[in-house]
């Protein structure tokens, strides 16, 4: 018999021919997989049978039929497909189909009848090579049908699904494919029985009694009818997951009930995942505030919040698929709408206003931002918008705009009020600056010959009692000296105009100057003078090491000046550390009278103490506490008190300063000063300094103490007649004063700066103005140093010290 086999799969092809391959009284003449090749196929070669899909691609098994009848062809045909409708089997055998069989379930069935039209011997006669055909076709059709359920179970592996035949009274599984195991990690045969034990362990709790209400339906469903049903399952790893199950009859007991199912189930753990976050996002959604809206690519309404249906005034159901412009009342401007979906179109966002209506036919403005959404591939899917009811706001602003032309009159008016205000406080500032910059001067500059011709007639030898008298005016002095540098300080700090410094220096010395610095007038009132340094304390700092002098000095003084009886004891500690900051606390401790909480109430206040009788008796001006506080608070900390009357005080203030990174071992500068004018002779002595100063004394005092440590000077009273003397002599060093007439010292200072040899000179600001800005005058005009008046000889002498130490400048002439 010749055969010829048509089907579009490879391999049920290959699997017939393997099949028919057994049968040695068949011959397969050809295969085809297209309705073309098919009937080209058949026509040429006329077969004795042909096996013919129905679904074929591209084509129809039909119309190969249909084809070859019509051109004459009566080949026997077995039709094996999976399209079994009734209504494709009557139109089969209406084109002389023999056999209508199901590919996936009739195999056998089909090759029965085939192997029945070859010629077989009759059953009681002796073995002949018919019976032995007999014998291989009943043969070869249980291997058909082996091979086909070989085939189905590899079809089934493939399925993407769980696939499974599930008995429901035997609790067990009939069937299951191998995506089970992929899944789960369970093998088959270790959930064939479904026992209480198993089923516990594998289904969620909180599911089982839904699982045995569905399997119940079940049992009374109709065939081909499909429920479903989500459930949990354990993998053998521990992991909960989410199924959906369709289960289908698929077997019957004696009575017509359902006794197998057939069940196809999917992880849907992502999606419900996924609905929970988006069911999570929509109550967020309708908890916002603004109103959102999520439109589809054709700008209808897929997604509203609360805010919105409150804010429209249409339920939710009578938004849904409707076109916002449903809201329009013909007010927004055409072109605004043109500009936003021209703006989506190309893909970027738009934001602008809409004029709208609400259901009851109110108006409303609102502010809207549309977006695109995007899917996973970057198209974009939907629109989201959201909108702010901004009605309340344009009504505001619409009344503020109606105040606007009224307040600005008012502004107006006021504005000239404040500048005629400012001015009048600049002008006030200007003259307080130019006050205490006048009377600084003044004061200052007699106060140097006061103290100058003090030192100088102390030192030219005197009797005991004059000793005294000349100390006391040295105190007067002093004293009349910091009232006017407290007055200053004060005023700079109150207008930011104090600068700290950041140098390097060493702590311990520091305090030692301070003790030494009292330490005469301790022992001159029998008070003991003690320092208690903490050993964790850092030698090396860096910071304003003038300013922190001063802050301690004040409250030192302070506590020397009121104790009578005892000690005094200065404290220095480190109470923490921070970004290479450390923070410093600074304590003076007296056994004096001590204050009761009124007197302490009114300490660092600016011409305050807490009792006025104490200026009688002590004198002072009240400023050392405030300036003190001021002082610490700049270095970012704090000052305060505790006392107690009768059993002493304890002032102190903090300070945070920064580690040094570079120190440098030396001595203090002020232990220092005791030495220079011994340096200063032994080593300059005979070399030629000038002084220019217009006050005769001030040059008397200057001449003097120079020419004490061996220095020749000229002096003269202005600057014209420095630049002369300058321009045929050469100096050493200048003291330069500043203000003087017919030429100040910073003109000179620039004059002299251009003569020959006189490019590098030391030259020294002697001068009575003693603010920031003066000193910054001084050093553009080319000083080198600045010294303020009245000065003290030492400090004149360490000044003048150090530049002739340095090295010479290159000259420029």
């Amino acid at each position: 018999m010749k055969l010829i086999v048509v089907d579009d799969s490879n391999l049920i092809q290959n699997q017939l021919l393997r099949l028919i391959a057994a049968q040695p009284a068949i011959e397969v003449i050809g295969t085809a997989s297209s309705e073309e090749e098919a009937v080209a196929l058949i026509l040429a070669r006329q077969p004795d049978a042909l096996i013919l899909d129905l679904g074929l691609s591209p084509g129809s098994g039909l119309h190969v039929l249909q084809r070859i009848r019509a051109a004459g062809c009566n080949t026997r045909v077995l039709v094996l497909t999976n399209n079994t409708g009734e209504a494709v089997r009557a139109a089969c055998e209406a084109h002389g189909v023999e056999g209508f069989y199901d590919k996936y379930k009739e195999v056998r069935p089909c090759l029965d009848q085939l192997f029945s039209w070859l010629p077989i011997a009759p059953e009681h006669a002796a073995p002949s090579p018919a019976r032995a055909a007999d014998v291989s076709r009943h043969e070869f059709a249980q291997a058909c049908t082996d091979e086909q359920s070989h085939l189905l179970a590899r079809i089934l592996d493939a399925e993407p699904s769980t696939v499974y035949v599930y008995d429901l009274d035997a609790h067990s599984n009939v069937f299951i494919n191998h995506r089970w195991t992929d899944s789960f990690g369970y093998a088959p045969a270790e959930t064939a029985a479904m026992g209480p034990e198993l089923i516990a362990r594998l289904f969620h709790a909180d599911d089982l009694a839904r699982i045995a209400d569905h399997h119940e339906s079940l049992r009374h469903a109709a065939d081909g009818e499909v429920r479903e049903i989500e459930y949990r399952c354990r993998t053998r790893a521990g992991d909960w997951r989410w199924l959906r199950s369709r289960d289908t009859a698929f077997a019957r007991d004696a009575r017509g009930k359902v006794n197998q199912i057939l069940g196809i189930a999917d992880d849907v753990t992502g999606q419900r995942q996924t609905e929970e976050r988006l069911r999570q996002l929509s109550r967020a959604f309708d908890q916002c505030i603004e109103s959102i809206v999520v439109t589809g690519l054709d700008a209808r309404m897929e997604y509203v919040n609360d805010a919105f249906v409150s804010v429209s005034g249409y339920s939710r159901e009578e938004l849904i698929g409707q076109n916002p412009r449903i809201l329009s009342c013909g007010k927004t401007p055409r072109e605004r709408y043109d500009a936003l979906w021209e703006a989506l179109s190309q893909g970027r966002s738009w934001r602008g206003e809409f004029h709208n209506r609400r259901k009851d036919g109110s108006e409303y403005f609102e502010a809207v931002s549309i977006s695109a959404i995007r899917a996973a591939d970057g198209k974009i899917s939907h629109y989201v918008a959201v909108k702010e009811d901004i009605t309340e706001k344009k009504r505001i602003a619409a009344e503020l705009e109606a105040h606007r032309e009224s307040l600005e009159e008012l502004v107006r008016s006021r504005t000239v009020e404040l500048v005629a205000a400012r001015e009048a406080a600049e002008n006030a500032n200007r003259a307080k600056s130019a006050f205490l910059a006048t009377m600084s001067h003044e004061i200052r500059t007699p106060l140097n010959a006061v103290i100058g011709l003090t030192h100088l007639v102390r030192r030219a030898g005197v009797s005991a009692q004059q000793m005294e008298q000349l100390g006391r005016v040295d105190t007067a002095g002093q004293h009349l000296l910091a009232l006017i540098d407290g007055i200053l300080d004060l005023s700079k700090i109150e207008a930011g105009a104090l600068h700290l410094e950041h140098v390097d220096f060493s702590l311990r010395a520091l305090v030692d100057n301070v003790a030494s610095i009292l330490g005469r007038t301790a022992q001159e009132k029998g008070l003991g003078l003690r320092v208690e340094l903490d050993p964790h304390l850092p030698d090396w700092l860096c910071g304003d090491p003038t300013r922190l002098r001063q802050a301690l000095l004040n409250l030192a003084a302070n506590a020397v000046k009121f104790t009578e009886i005892g000690s005094v004891t200065i404290v220095a500690r480190r109470i923490g550390d921070a970004e290479e900051m450390t923070h410093l606390r600074f304590e003076v401790i007296d056994t004096g009278p001590g204050l009761d909480a009124p007197a302490l109430s009114r300490l660092f206040q600016a011409f305050a103490q807490a009792d006025g009788s104490t200026t009688r008796k002590y004198g002072g001006s009240g400023l050392g506490l405030v300036i003190t506080r001021r002082l610490a608070q700049r270095m970012g900390g704090d000052a305060g008190a505790e006392s107690t009357p009768g059993q002493g005080s304890r002032f102190w203030f903090s300070a945070w300063l920064a580690q040094s990174q570079t120190p440098r071992h030396r001595a203090d500068n002020d232990a220092a000063f005791s030495h220079t004018e011994d340096s200063l002779r032994t080593r300059f002595g005979g070399r030629r300094v000038l002084v220019v100063d217009d006050e005769p004394v001030n040059r008397e005092v200057a001449v003097a103490l120079l020419e004490d440590t061996g220095l020749e000077v000229d002096a003269v009273a202005n600057g014209e007649e420095a630049i002369d003397l300058a321009r045929r002599r050469d100096y050493a060093a200048i003291l330069m004063d500043i203000q003087m007439q017919p030429m100040d010292g910073l003109t000179a200072t620039r004059h002299i700066r251009e003569l020959p040899g006189h490019a590098g000179t030391p030259i020294v600001a002697i001068t009575a103005n003693t603010f920031v800005e003066d000193r910054e005058r001084c050093l553009n005009a080319g000083m080198d140093a600045f010294v303020a008046k009245p000065f003290r000889p030492e400090l004149l002498y360490g000044t003048l010290l150090r530049l002739l130490d340095a090295p010479p400048a290159p000259d420029s002439a």
